[in-house]
């Protein structure tokens, strides 16, 4: 994996939500997308192998990138698959030449004991 991104580049982000505790808990996943340009960043999202964002053919808006009231068993994990590419859209030159800062994806979990 690179640290560059660019119009037409994707990849897979994986990360694992696990719950040590024991008790169960529900918990809330919720993206933060943070970019001084308007860059056409789309996203799919797997939970355990499953699309729970987006499906095979359909991408989603950072901003849809909500999943809330998720039950989590004592001792147990999710993995997810984060799947992203940045689209081609008109103003793709203008962020280029520009871009001198970083595109920041926030994953933020809240948890509660059930």
């Amino acid at each position: 994996m690179t640290d560059k991104i660019a119009p037409g580049v994707g990849n897979i982000y994986k990360f694992k939500v696990h719950n040590q505790s024991s008790f169960s808990v529900k918990y809330n996943l919720n993206m933060l997308e943070t970019m001084q340009y308007d860059v056409n960043m789309k996203y799919k999202l797997k939970k355990n192998g499953n699309y729970v964002i987006g499906n095979a053919t359909t991408w989603v808006e950072p901003s849809q990138l909500n999943l809330s009231n998720l039950v989590l068993s004592s001792n147990s994990f999710d993995n997810y698959e984060l799947e992203w590419r940045w689209f081609d859209s008109p103003n793709d030159n203008i962020v280029g030449i520009n871009m001198t800062g970083n595109y920041t994806l926030n994953i933020k979990v809240d948890f509660e004991e059930i």
